[in-house]
């Protein structure tokens, strides 16, 4: 039985009728009870799951300190994994699942510091590379730019045999972090077959985790 709190405008818990009352981070909300159907699994759904879930899983393994320090400040009533994921769903489905596609074509973050382009060189010695990326230290025109901003570089590695990617074996590693006025960061990575794939990208905060960079994931150009 449902139980509606302070009279009908109120927040209720339970069943009411069609729907069902519950609250998410203290706000009262309101469900539809799920249809009883078939599951349909047209070629379109299976599409749409398929690149949800894995966005879902690149946002796992993001989370910490990306969708942490790009998303979480600035997401309204939602989380923001839920967000990173909501804002690039529809890219997936576009581009395919790929870490270094999605390196190129992927949000990010989605904010306000300005980045001059960012230039990305590689060296292999063994089985590790090295991946050096530099930027125009200038501050141009942004608005909220300072030299003191941090620049986050990082990797997405993924072994993929066969061309075909194992989600398991999804790895984000960064480089140390180095504010705007370095011009520099050194990242270093070890992919664990020769299958791996490795893309790049890049995102900038403020010294003061208040404002978070425009989109700078075209890495791999």
């Amino acid at each position: 039985m449902g139980i509606i709190k302070q009279g009908i405008l109120g927040g209720f818990s339970k069943k009411v009728g069609a729907v069902v009352g519950t609250s998410w981070k203290g706000i009262a909300v309101m469900k539809s009870m799920p249809q009883s159907v078939v599951n349909p699994r047209t070629t379109a759904q299976v599409e749409q799951r398929s690149a949800f879930a894995y966005t879902s899983k690149l946002a796992s393994a993001l989370l910490t300190p990306c969708v942490q320090e790009c998303w979480n400040r600035w997401s309204k009533r939602e989380s923001g994994y839920n967000a990173f994921v909501k804002k690039n769903v529809g890219i997936v489905k576009t581009i395919g699942q790929n870490v270094v596609n999605f390196c190129y074509y992927g949000v990010f973050s989605d904010g306000e510091l300005t980045l001059p382009g960012l230039d990305k060189s590689s060296s292999v010695a063994g089985d590790t590379t090295t991946f050096t990326v530099t930027w125009d230290t200038s501050l141009g025109n942004g608005k909220f730019d300072k030299a003191t901003d941090i620049v986050k570089i990082g990797a997405i590695m993924c072994d993929a045999p066969d061309g075909v990617e194992n989600l398991d074996t999804l790895k984000v590693v960064y480089a140390d972090s180095a504010t705007r006025d370095t011009g520099e960061a050194t990242l270093i990575v070890t992919p664990p077959t020769e299958s791996t794939q490795v893309g790049i990208f890049a995102y900038v905060v403020s010294a003061d985790g208040y404002f978070r960079s425009q989109n700078l994931g075209l890495m791999n150009a």
